[in-house]
């Protein structure tokens, strides 16, 4: 089975690329050096020359505040390139895996299932939910998963060198999210694809917090006691982008299909950390 994987530098690709070098599947991975999404033609051209059965798109800029400032290049990026990615996949006949986001939603409320209607509030969202009718419009054989504050390799590093550069840093205590490690969310994703139960899943580990929480949990899994989070509340923070309160999900699908639901977000957190750095 030949697999593609666009974004190839992402933290969620890396681990998606190192879960399936262990089961022996013929990957395909493209940096967006080597496979510029923007462009169809190069795009297409790749993608019909390696006939793959799975399309994995990881490309993309979750950046928010860079998204909200540059907003042509963030829809040419998230919704332009998906799809290009999902017409040069439907016209090989592969199954097509899109990577969204709970910024789909306006996160007024602390739960939203596959099936409520999309309202985002900043660009990224929208960039993201109107890829979303566009992967449903163009292919016939997709899986988009939306997930939630995703904890990877990258965050963690930032973390880190976040301790380093500032003595202080502000955390707000009233947005609140599922800390979902790439390791669990790349386990079940290797999981789905294998199957031809296509549609909307959201898949983010069990459990809510809040940001401040998430990031202590983090520092204390790092074993950094001797820094401070500054509690701060969303109002004083200044943010120059629109941040959904709430970026919690439901995982209605996921159960409904009779698949295991991800373990609670602190477990997956800490462990993710420990094997990282083998602590």
């Amino acid at each position: 089975m030949k697999i593609l994987i666009t974004g190839a530098k992402s933290q969620l690709a890396k681990e998606i690329i190192k879960l399936t070098g262990n089961i022996n599947l013929n990957v395909h991975e493209f940096t967006k050096e080597e496979m510029n999404v923007t462009n169809y033609d190069e795009v297409n051209r790749i993608i019909n020359n390696i006939q793959p059965n799975i399309v994995i798109h990881c490309a993309a800029n979750a950046n928010v505040d860079f998204l909200t400032k540059y907003p042509d290049q963030a829809y040419h990026l998230n919704t332009l390139g998906t799809r290009n990615v999902a017409v040069a996949s439907e016209k090989v006949n592969a199954k097509f895996l899109f990577l969204s986001t709970a910024y789909v939603f306006d996160g007024l409320h602390p739960s939203y299932t596959e099936f409520d209607e999309p309202s985002p509030v900043n660009i990224y969202g929208k960039t993201k939910a109107a890829a979303e009718k566009i992967v449903q419009t163009l292919h016939s054989r997709y899986f988009i998963l939306r997930t939630s504050w995703l904890c990877g390799e990258r965050f963690i590093k930032w973390m880190q060198d976040a301790t380093l550069k500032k003595k202080n840093i502000n955390i707000e205590t009233d947005l609140f999210g599922s800390p979902t490690p790439t390791s669990d969310l790349a386990q079940f994703l290797i999981k789905i694809m294998m199957t031809d139960l296509y549609g909307i899943y959201h898949v983010t580990s069990s459990g809510i917090c809040s940001k401040y929480d998430y990031f202590q949990l983090v520092l204390e899994s790092l074993g950094i006691s001797d820094y401070h989070l500054v509690p701060i509340k969303v109002k004083d923070s200044a943010p120059n982008s629109l941040r959904p309160k709430y970026s919690t999900l439901e995982n209605m699908a996921l159960k409904v299909q009779g698949f295991d639901e991800l373990r609670p977000w602190n477990e997956g957190v800490y462990e993710y950390i420990q094997n990282l750095y083998k602590f």
